[in-house]
């Protein structure tokens, strides 16, 4: 099993919504934990016993294209360092792009790094740590090239250099095994799986999950929608796309995400007034073109509706969400 991070989420979600291109590493950097790291991986890392992280280039060759199944795998083996002394039971791995650093001023009591002259490789969600920055602080928001604040308060003030890193995705070892001294532990290919979770029929299509999979894990190119366009349905089982001479797909914005969840952020009128009560209406799907294209999300409507004629078919402001876990 695995998770995507807050901050991937948010730019998931951004690439495949608000036409905001995500940009993959050009290096993902493998760590173990003995205890679940969670959403910003900040605790349970194995220290010690010369125990490094195992940075891994991101291309092709380390990872294959996604399953047909929508799931992601390492095509090669993710070897660690030689252990100089005992490491404990690792049970967790996570995933993190290349770390960055930059420098700032702090106040102690305050939340704020001020004076921050290039924020471009800072992103929401970094696990913070620097002089004054208090354990587990992480990047909660940004004002380009002046500030960015923590979710924690610093401890100390003055003039700081700071290292920032986004953790990607985490999950749990499939073989948890104790590693001794002059163990050479790794992660063997196939071994570590990602995959996106979502309801029978509801939520990512195949197409999106292995698209921004491959986008992730092995960088593999994939240009965001310049718009998305919602459609409805009759019937409950394919999408027969409803025929009405009033209706057209209509373009969708999308509103900033918010803890791995984006909605419409406008009324969404799909028809004038109905020409004929042909329905129930019973299924909804985002999509990449106003004509064919490929479906980036679909799922069923809250309640089947047949529109009577007359009468036009909307969504409400944030009545279409999309959820990343």
């Amino acid at each position: 099993m695995s998770a995507l991070s807050d901050a991937l989420e948010t730019s998931l979600l951004n690439h495949l919504l608000r036409a905001t291109a995500y940009t993959p590493a050009t290096a993902l950097h493998f760590g173990l934990f003995l205890t679940d790291p969670g959403e910003s991986g900040v605790s349970g890392e194995v220290s010690g016993g010369s125990y490094a992280r195992v940075a891994v280039t991101n291309n092709s060759t380390s990872f294959g294209l996604a399953s047909n199944i929508a799931g992601k795998s390492n095509a090669i083996d993710i070897v660690f360092p030689e252990a100089t002394a005992a490491w404990g039971t690792p049970k967790f791995w996570a995933v993190y792009e290349t770390p960055t650093s930059f420098t700032g001023t702090t106040t102690s009591g305050n939340a704020t790094i001020a004076s921050v002259a290039d924020t471009s490789a800072i992103k929401v969600g970094m696990a913070l740590s620097g002089t004054g920055i208090a354990a587990g602080a992480t990047v909660v928001s940004i004002v380009l090239n002046t500030s960015v604040t923590m979710s924690l308060v610093a401890t100390a003030s003055g003039t700081v250099s700071i290292a920032g890193e986004q953790m990607l995705v985490h999950g749990a070892l499939l073989s948890p095994r104790y590693v001794a001294t002059g163990d050479t532990p790794k992660i063997a290919a196939g071994a570590m799986s990602v995959s996106f979770g979502s309801l029978t029929g509801i939520g990512l299509t195949d197409y999106a999950k292995s698209k921004l999979l491959d986008l992730v894990f092995g960088a593999y190119a994939f240009t965001p929608p310049t718009t998305v366009y919602a459609a409805v349905a009759t019937g409950l089982t394919g999408f027969t796309e409803w025929t009405d001479s009033s209706y057209t797909r209509q373009a969708v914005t999308f509103g900033a995400p918010s803890g791995g969840v984006s909605s419409n952020s406008g009324v969404i009128t799909m028809s004038g007034a109905v020409v004929s009560s042909i329905g129930p209406l019973t299924q909804f799907q985002l999509l990449d073109s106003a004509t064919v294209g490929n479906a980036l999300l679909s799922g069923p409507l809250s309640s089947a509706r047949t529109i009577p004629v007359g009468d036009s078919c909307k969504f409400a402001i944030g009545s279409i969400s999309c959820t990343l876990q």
